[in-house]
């Protein structure tokens, strides 16, 4: 197990329609996700930080 964890959660909407579902063409809908990411190191690097927390955004 890491010594040094970093958890962050988000949530995002995406919207889209299935072009030939069961033959036709579905109605434009939209899905919230919400994510959980978990990342985790062993060391600290030179800056004193394990991760950085930006980075781990960008996922």
């Amino acid at each position: 197990m890491s010594r040094w964890v970093l958890h962050s959660r988000g949530a995002f909407e995406a919207r889209h329609a299935l072009t030939s579902y069961k033959g036709k063409r579905e109605s434009p809908h939209h899905h919230r996700w919400e994510v959980a990411v978990r990342v985790g190191a062993d060391h600290l690097n030179s800056d004193h930080y394990a991760i950085d927390f930006h980075a781990v955004h960008q996922i």
